[in-house]
């Protein structure tokens, strides 16, 4: 199956950036006081753009259909594809992140830079319903591509959201995920940072 995937300049140049950084967290045992998460190390580390399919797995490098060498990948290898036989149908692509980190070999921390859109619905869903109840869980990140950009080394303020934590709660149990709620929190988070910035307190 063929994707198209049609992203502006800005949301590419901030992907790639909010990328590099997190390779750098990866080499640096996963820990940086500038992030609100955390992972275990030499566990596959931190990809770009890791297309999931049908028969894709959560340890992606382990489980899923076609791999030609499981658990050999060596991590944050770009030529991560390479290890898929390319003769092998893995079924419909459901989703692509933007950017994913694995712990303790797992897929668990899943980042999509916003733009001019928030995450859609129908890619939110193809997570949840991908990792569904069977597995432990994981964590879905936004953060806006203009707050990536107006970073510095020197002085990092990256304001992530948190959207989705099936890592601290079980689905079996009740919890569920509203796209409303979703949307609703976005436009409050919004409202009180222009509050902030025009000196009102809140």
């Amino acid at each position: 199956m063929s994707y198209e995937y049609h992203e502006s300049y800005k949301h590419k140049l901030a992907k790639e950036l909010l990328y590099s950084w997190l390779l750098n967290c990866e080499k640096e045992k996963g820990f940086c006081p500038k992030l609100p998460f955390g992972w275990r190390t030499g566990n596959y580390g931190v990809f770009m753009e890791l297309p999931f399919y049908e028969t894709s797995d959560p340890y992606y490098f382990e489980n899923s259909k076609g791999l030609i060498h499981p658990f050999e990948v060596p991590n944050s290898d770009p030529n991560h594809q390479d290890n898929f036989y390319k003769t092998i149908d893995r079924g419909r692509m459901m989703f692509v992140p933007d950017i994913c980190i694995f712990h303790k070999g797992e897929v668990k921390i899943i980042i999509e830079l916003v733009h001019k859109s928030p995450v859609t619905e129908k890619k939110i869903n193809s997570m949840m319903n991908f990792f569904g109840k069977e597995h432990s869980g994981f964590e879905l990140w936004e953060i806006e591509a203009e707050n990536v950009l107006v970073q510095t080394n020197l002085k990092c303020e990256l304001d992530f959201f948190k959207v989705i934590d099936t890592w601290s709660w079980s689905m079996s149990n009740g919890n569920t995920f509203s796209y409303s709620e979703y949307l609703a929190a976005k436009r409050n988070k919004e409202i009180i940072h222009s509050l902030l910035k025009n000196g009102i307190p809140v």
